[in-house]
């Protein structure tokens, strides 16, 4: 109890915000290759195709759309209505489109630069006010409402009227990134906000099926036995993220 009443430091909180902290991005591994998204520049509409540009060399690069997930192209999230690729319908201004890696950052900027998305505008609807679909919903209720309201306690004052509350969301001061070593295929260092979830959006992208005591094939904390660990002493600023793709077949 003596920490009650005072203002306590986050551990990790000072290297963080001050850029000295260390992340997935930040780490080399050899031989890693670099991921990035295609993402729509709308926030409403329908996705019809690509367009590539000729003069780029696809074959140096791998490109993942949501035809090659090989389970259900859903995010876990409180509900599982938010695809991981957009197959058709864009829902808001930076959906990813498709996954690109490459072996190194400029083929991987190069490449994001020759996909070009072609979408159909829709008009989107930006006021909460006129929205039909309810996202979620909290009923609290408690006692004999109309009773009380037909005849109220002497004395009593009824007070009506519309509140509104700003939502509410804790600030992460860490990104969702991982590194891979294929071809281990549940081998990963993870570093997310939610570590049981996001596991869970992976088995289901990898078609796994859940059973009573979890997921058939969870994945693992990350293993020990690795050809190449991260070089932490070749660490770099800034970087986005780190991805070893399988070869494309």
């Amino acid at each position: 109890m003596r920490h009650v009443g005072t203002d306590l430091v986050r551990p990790e909180g000072p290297a963080k915000v001050s850029g000295s902290a260390l992340y997935v991005a930040d780490l080399v591994v050899p031989g890693a290759w670099v991921g990035g998204c295609v993402r729509t520049d709308v926030a409403c509409g329908e996705l019809t195709g690509f367009e590539r540009d000729p003069a780029f060399d696809f074959s140096r690069v791998v490109v993942v759309g949501p035809a090659d997930i090989p389970g259900e192209n859903v995010q876990a999230l409180i509900v599982d209505d938010q695809p991981v690729l957009c197959a058709r319908d864009v829902l808001h201004h930076g959906e990813p489109l498709l996954l690109v890696a490459a072996p190194d950052r400029a083929t991987l900027h190069a490449a994001l630069a020759a996909i070009r998305p072609k979408i159909t505008p829709r008009t989107p609807l930006l006021d909460a006010e006129l929205a039909t679909h309810v996202f979620k919903s909290i009923a609290i209720d408690r006692g004999d409402v109309e009773r009380v309201f037909a005849k109220p306690p002497a004395g009593a004052r009824v007070f009506e009227g519309v509140y509104r509350t700003d939502s509410q969301e804790q600030l992460y001061i860490e990104p969702q990134g991982g590194i891979a070593w294929p071809p281990e295929r549940d081998a990963g260092l993870p570093q997310r906000p939610h570590p049981s979830r996001e596991a869970r959006s992976a088995e289901q992208g990898r078609g796994r099926e859940r059973s009573e005591r979890g997921w058939a094939s969870p994945v693992p904390e990350p293993a020990q036995k690795r050809d190449a660990e991260p070089d932490v002493a070749q660490a770099r600023r800034p970087r986005r993220s780190s991805w070893a793709p399988k070869a494309p077949s």
